[in-house]
């Protein structure tokens, strides 16, 4: 009975608030990610929220200081750096408590929503989720550097500045990982990034770094992989299927 109560049939989804949608307080600036219940940076630099609901200028969606772009699912969503050159401007993450510990040896279905801002000068690749279970909190600017337990199976550089890609993987757990973070955990030396031009119809100024929206987190346990379903597995066997 025990068993039931820690596994899927109590919390089919193990992230709260995943799409950011529940705040408390009035979102009035950038580096707003406390707002959103049960979110927070585990650096210095907080990441930004952005809103639907916001009129305010530079963090309302779809339009804000970096770019525009619909929330994939509701009125909110986050916004990260994984990249800049010679490290001018700060990494920055977002992470959350997951509902309950994660248990040993269970297969967890992760998935979330990225998509590069426009006013971005590079993309980049590396984007993912680290489960610990301890929260990182870190009072300086500096990046996390820890393995990544899920990213795309490709790991490309995100470049697709219109529409968001889907960052899937499944993750065995170790056991007892009580958070969740995203971001790039992995070395400048070690990411593959590319230079951008300017957007024809992007008007602000550019920031010198991969800069990420951040929407739909979802954690779920499975019993078998093929519960996961990964918009690039399906594209795979599509193709497959044509050939």
């Amino acid at each position: 009975c025990g068993l039931v109560g820690y596994g899927q049939a109590a919390y089919d989804e193990m992230v709260e608030n995943g799409s950011f949608e529940e705040i408390t307080g009035r979102l009035k600036r950038t580096g707003g990610i406390a707002l959103a219940n049960g979110w927070m940076s585990p650096t210095k630099t907080a990441a930004d929220l952005f809103s639907a609901k916001v009129k305010v200028e530079g963090i309302s969606a779809p339009d804000n200081f970096v770019g525009s772009e619909d929330p994939h699912d509701g009125n909110n969503y986050v916004g990260i750096r994984t990249f800049s050159y010679n490290g001018k401007e700060a990494r920055n993450y977002v992470s959350t408590k997951l509902k309950l510990p994660l248990r040993k040896n269970a297969k967890y279905c992760v998935k979330f929503y990225a998509s590069l801002a426009e006013g971005s000068k590079y993309a980049s690749n590396n984007l993912g989720v680290n489960f610990s279970k301890k929260q990182y909190n870190i009072d300086e600017d500096r990046s996390i550097m820890t393995q990544t337990h899920v990213m795309h199976k490709d790991n490309p550089v995100f470049n697709g500045q219109f529409g968001w890609d889907e960052v899937c993987g499944i993750y065995t757990a170790r056991g007892g990982e009580k958070f969740l973070t995203i971001g790039n955990f992995t070395a400048d030396g070690a990411t593959t990034q590319e230079r951008l031009k300017k957007p024809k119809g992007f008007m602000g100024q550019q920031v010198v770094a991969a800069y990420y929206y951040i929407d739909n987190i979802s954690v779920k346990m499975i019993d078998s992989d093929d519960e996961c379903e990964c918009q690039a597995d399906a594209s795979e066997v599509e193709t497959s299927i044509i050939y």
